[in-house]
């Protein structure tokens, strides 16, 4: 079963076949697949329903039937996980007014952000 990976992966070398571990690029101590390597392994299919990978082939791709709609959920899903967005906050992720969080956990604000009202609105 093989895929093609749509996103960046870190792949645990100690694991990986050595023909996966030649396409990567090592980045200090830790090894990255890059967008289009293919993965030939039976949970190829995992990563396509993970929203990193579309099949490759014909068994990929039969066990991997999805709608577009569930496809780009799959996708929106990962991008909060991997932003670590707080369940409570993924309307304001959805609509832009947020993109993340700065390292004391506030949010920074995102292109559709509303701007705080100064000190003389709020006192109105």
């Amino acid at each position: 079963m093989k895929c093609r990976l749509t996103r960046e992966r870190e792949v645990h070398e100690a694991i990986a076949p050595p023909e996966l571990i030649a396409q990567c690029e090592r980045r200090g101590n830790f090894l990255f697949a890059p967008v289009g390597t293919l993965i030939d392994d039976q949970q190829a299919a995992m990563l396509v329903l993970m929203g990193v990978a579309e099949a490759a082939d014909d068994e990929c791709a039969a066990a991997t039937v999805r709608t577009p709609e569930q496809i780009e959920a799959a996708k929106t899903a990962l991008v909060k996980l991997e932003a670590r967005i707080d369940p409570a906050d993924f309307a304001a992720f959805d609509a832009g007014e947020m993109i993340g969080y700065d390292v004391d956990g506030n949010i920074v604000p995102g292109p559709n952000a509303k701007p705080k009202p100064t000190e003389e609105e709020s006192e109105i």
